[in-house]
């Protein structure tokens, strides 16, 4: 009877104590954009592990793709990174290394819930309270996968349930769950996750064309299908915060004319610049937050202490 019982307490330990592994080398995603002006992708991959004030964090860069829906032109650009850390189980995201959210609990039974932050300038601004409401296996790829299915709760938005996979994380929101709210303005980075990429279960590609936008990406070997005819374009943004300037490298062969907007979608400042590193004298703007756009998308956002 002992030893039947050691076999079960094993058993469990196992089934919530597996270390789920995330955010490996090896590890791809891409998330599908659906914006109110433009379409395309933002890709995720690791970049590189870092040690940050002792502890060993991963480095994530971003990368999007937008095709201009009034005239179809593709520009191409690179976004801030995020930071992930695991700790048995338990995923931690930062956009600037310093602010860390609980993106991912793997250990977390039903009914646990927690909360995650939106900051600006340290000061909290926003909350979404994530609950698990139920635990099961899923076979992706020949794999049975520990899966978890999540209630998310933000004021002014609505709540719903989001599946989350071992070793891929969420399936309905993008890896920074607050984007969202922003997406709709193409003031956001991603959407629903179309493929993900990684050694133990290869190339998965999910079903979720009907649910996003019509931007031809194929995920069977993770090629850009869209033709584009007029270059890659690719900018930079750097020190944001800001408070007075702000630094944008311009990594093209070609001026190209940045545009400030504030949070209603109106431009508050124009400028062209030509290629290489420039400053953009923006103390004349109020503070608060602001979308960088170029060539008709949206490809950072800012915010001005």
């Amino acid at each position: 009877m002992k030893i039947l019982f050691s076999i079960l307490l094993l058993a469990l330990t196992t089934e919530f104590c597996l270390a789920q592994d995330f955010g490996t080398p090896d590890s791809r995603w891409v998330f599908d954009y659906a914006g109110a002006w433009s379409t395309g992708i933002t890709e995720v991959q690791y970049e590189k592990d870092t040690l940050i004030a002792g502890e060993l964090i991963r480095k994530f860069s971003k990368k999007a793709t937008r095709k201009r829906t009034i005239d179809g032109q593709l520009s191409s650009f690179d976004l801030k990174p995020v930071y992930i850390r695991s700790i048995d189980g338990l995923i931690e995201f930062s956009e600037d290394a310093i602010l860390y959210n609980t993106l991912i609990n793997y250990k977390a039974r039903i009914g646990h819930s927690w909360k995650i932050y939106r900051y600006w300038n340290s000061v909290i601004t926003d909350s979404i309270q994530i609950t698990i409401v139920d635990t099961f296996r899923t076979e992706i790829s020949g794999v049975r996968l520990f899966t978890q299915a999540a209630e998310y709760k933000s004021p002014g938005w609505s709540t719903f349930i989001d599946t989350i996979y071992e070793y891929i994380g969420l399936k309905w929101l993008y890896i920074l769950p607050f984007d969202d709210k922003d997406v709709s303005r193409d003031g956001g980075e991603g959407g629903i996750i179309r493929c993900f990429k990684n050694e133990l279960l290869g190339i998965v590609s999910f079903d979720n064309l009907q649910y996003g936008s019509n931007y031809k990406y194929n995920c069977n070997n993770l090629t850009n299908i869209e033709n584009n005819s007029n270059g890659t374009t690719v900018i930079d943004l750097y020190s944001t915060p800001i408070r007075d300037n702000l630094q944008i490298v311009n990594k093209n062969n070609k001026f190209v004319t940045i545009r400030v907007l504030n949070i209603y979608g109106d431009q508050v400042y124009e400028r062209t610049i030509m290629p290489g590193i420039q400053l953009i004298d923006l103390s004349a703007l109020s503070n608060g937050i602001y979308f960088i756009s170029m060539d008709g998308n949206i490809i950072g956002k800012i915010v001005k202490i």
